[in-house]
């Protein structure tokens, strides 16, 4: 039977050799294949894109001088996606390094259990965290909950970047 110290290493451990592979230079995905520029397949198609709009809008400056609305609009949408792949680079990167207290993981909890409950399950569990599992553990239960999180974010980039071109939440 192992130790809790043990069990410890072991998530630890896990955590470091997720983390050592190589991540996507944007998002930080940790696993999954890395493509041209040091790119995760999702990043490496939103800077294909943004390339496609970029010519699109230069071609469109030519002719009309100025980008259409449609070159407009995808070319704001793809830069907020971008924006929001490196957010969520900030957010869950480099987790085996970082100092996971339990308040980062009930507010992970917390945006889990919002999209498949509808609310939040997870009130005041921060202490309880801290008490029942160690750094090491506190860091493994971070990553399992950042890849689940890390779905639903992918699947929802394009849509929250078009929603914050149309709410002009974007810079010119």
């Amino acid at each position: 039977m192992e130790s809790n110290n043990e069990k410890s290493l072991n998530a630890q451990n896990f955590v470091e050799s997720m983390f050592a592979r190589e991540s996507c230079y944007w998002c930080k995905a940790p696993n999954g294949g890395i493509y041209g520029k040091s790119l995760c397949s999702d990043c490496y198609r939103l800077n294909r894109n943004l390339g496609k709009w970029e010519t699109q809008a230069a071609k469109d400056r030519d002719e009309l001088l100025k980008p259409s609305l449609e070159t407009d609009f995808e070319l704001k949408t793809v830069r907020r996606a971008i924006v929001n792949a490196k957010k969520e680079g900030t957010r869950y990167g480099k987790l085996g390094e970082r100092e996971i207290d339990g308040s980062i993981l009930e507010k992970e909890l917390k945006f889990l259990s919002e999209i498949v409950a509808g609310k939040n399950l997870y009130h005041a569990d921060a202490n309880l965290f801290n008490e029942c599992l160690s750094l090491p553990q506190r860091r493994f239960v971070l990553y399992i909950l950042s890849e689940m999180s890390r779905v639903r974010l992918k699947k929802s980039r394009k849509s929250r970047a078009q929603g914050d071109v149309i709410l002009k939440r974007v810079p010119d």
